[in-house]
């Protein structure tokens, strides 16, 4: 390390940037995206907000915004994290340890499709139809109700 780059070494233990879900909030998007940064115009804008805005109630910081991503079913997994890390920062990364993440994100998203379509069988079950699948339900079995809070959750 050169005497220039030990200048811009951070002198706090704050994040830059936060990745979050939260399963049960109600406050908040479930998954979400918080910047710990500084620009005078956001927090101009911020601070000039409705008194209920959720980023006004204390001193106008960049950090209190939660910018959504996906919600529950639809969120950023770690994988895809970690391998935006590798490409924006140009990191190297052993081949086994890409292959590990492209394993990983394909067992994260078809756990989440399979959840997501919990949530709303029956446009899942359209889908299908639509693409040609016979989609039937079993006799004596009744179709689960949509899953309307995690439909409507930010």
């Amino acid at each position: 390390m050169t005497e220039t780059d030990a200048d811009y070494l951070p002198s706090s233990n704050e994040p830059l940037v936060r990745f979050d879900y939260d399963r049960g909030s109600n406050s908040v998007p479930a998954s979400h995206i918080n910047v710990h940064s500084h620009h005078p115009e956001l927090g101009w804008i911020m601070g000039r907000g409705h008194p209920k805005s959720r980023s006004v109630r204390k001193a106008p910081r960049t950090e209190a915004l939660h910018f959504p991503t996906g919600g529950h079913r639809f969120r950023p997994s770690l994988e895809d994290i970690l391998e935006a890390l590798v490409v924006d920062f140009g990191l190297d990364v052993a081949a086994q340890g890409k292959e590990l993440l492209r394993r990983q994100r394909i067992k994260f998203r078809k756990r989440q499709l399979a959840a997501a379509i919990g949530d709303e069988v029956e446009t899942a079950a359209e889908a299908l139809r639509e693409l040609g699948y016979t989609v039937t339900l079993k006799p004596g079995r009744v179709a689960p109700s949509p899953r309307q809070d995690r439909l409507e959750a930010l």
